[in-house]
């Protein structure tokens, strides 16, 4: 990639997945760079009469309040994520909206604590996957509902994978090391202290409480 690709700043989000392209690789390089930014999906279909291939790319998000002013706050944090579902032929709306609402009683928590992390889930899936600095595949177990994995000081950030059974794929926004700049300006070094002056961000709170997909809108203009 482009060197530029690492040195564009002041936006918080890529759009992960489309019906276009899936930038996975682009990801992994901007949050390699040091970058804090995060996934989105979006099928990106301006006719949401097309009912095939609305509902296949979707941003879930955190949170305790469906409004305004409790989604953008946790969208700012990351607490989100970007769901890929399969395309199946014969699906209606009613059958997509309910496969999105399953997703978000996925994931039950995910812990930080003395340099490891955890995912725990709701249930087994077929595959997790904890993804690491560079796009490097750290660790990944399958038809398991946990994993846990050691955290690396030279490594920038973690983002976990899930594949579901029905092969849905969620991608996780990363979690990143939040540091001490102040004691970073007092070394001279210019080096992350790892050892308790900086800690690892986990923008997760579960559970997840909206959707955002093009299947709701299309929903609701049937309704009419």
């Amino acid at each position: 990639f482009p060197v530029t690709i690492q040195a564009v700043h002041y936006y918080d989000y890529i759009e992960l997945l489309n019906p276009s392209a899936q930038s996975l690789q682009h990801w992994d390089t901007i949050l390699s760079a040091g970058k804090k930014v995060f996934a989105m999906g979006n099928d990106d279909i301006h006719n949401i009469f097309n009912d095939k291939a609305i509902g296949r790319f979707v941003t879930m998000i955190y949170g305790t309040n469906a409004d305004a002013s409790g989604l953008y706050p946790m969208l700012r944090k990351g607490a989100a994520a970007a769901v890929w579902l399969p395309q199946e032929e014969k699906e209606s709306l009613f059958q997509k909206r309910i496969r999105i609402e399953n997703i978000k009683k996925v994931v039950s928590r995910i812990l930080v604590k003395n340099d490891s992390v955890q995912i725990i889930l709701n249930h087994p899936v077929a595959k997790i996957s904890l993804i690491t600095s560079n796009g490097v595949l750290k660790a990944s177990d399958t038809l398991t509902s946990k994993l846990s994995v050691p955290l690396f000081p030279d490594e920038t950030y973690w983002r976990f994978e899930i594949l579901l059974q029905d092969k849905t794929r969620i991608f996780l926004n990363p979690l990143y090391r939040q540091t001490d700049y102040q004691q970073l300006a007092r070394n001279e070094a210019g080096r992350m202290n790892v050892s308790g002056r900086s800690r690892v961000r986990v923008p997760h709170p579960a559970p997840f409480l909206v959707s955002i997909s093009r299947v709701d809108a299309r929903l609701r203009t049937s309704n009419h």
